[in-house]
This record gives C-alpha cells, structure tokens and sequence, in this order.
C-alpha cells in the first residue's frame, strides 16, 4: 500500500543500528515499523527492504582485486589496476 500523498515524505528516524548485522536497520525499530494503514486503519508493517539485490551485490567487483584488505573496503589504486571493466555481468 503507497503512503497517501499528503503523508509524504515519510521521515525516517536518527536512531538506528548501522551495524551491519542482522535485519535491515529499519527493520529493528518496531516503532517505525508497526503503523496503521493509511486505507482502513488496522495494524500494518512497513516495507523495510527497500534496496534490489543488485545495490548489494554491484560492489563487489571492487573489492575483488583487493579482498585481503582488512583496513578498508578496497585500495583504489589496486582497484584502479583492475579498471575500467569492459564487461560486468552480475548474478548467479
């Protein structure tokens, strides 16, 4: 069910864990998470998986020539030895 135009944006709250474990961060907070619908008004869940699996695994490519660094997520010049692609294909 979309937010109701008049209701919009929907603000999304300060207070979350970033840390990378477990559910999505929103998907923790029963308080942001457990609404009324805006139709009828009975308990609902909001959608908190909102990112395509492509955004989490779009990444990966990066690393991939520098996957042993445990100080940062890639070195860009290893990175940029490896770049640009000519051809990405993700998925399985």
């Amino acid at each position: 069910m979309p937010v109701p135009e008049a209701d919009l944006p929907v603000v999304l709250p300060d207070a979350v864990d970033l840390s990378g474990r477990g559910p999505s961060p929103l998907g923790k907070l029963a308080s942001w998470v457990k609404v009324p619908c805006p139709c009828c008004g009975i308990s609902a869940q909001r959608e908190t998986d909102t990112m395509d699996t492509f955004i989490d695994s779009s990444w990966y490519f990066l690393r991939y020539p520098d996957a042993k660094n445990s100080q940062e997520v890639f070195d860009s010049t290893q990175t940029n030895n490896w770049m640009p692609v000519d051809q990405y294909v993700g998925g399985h």
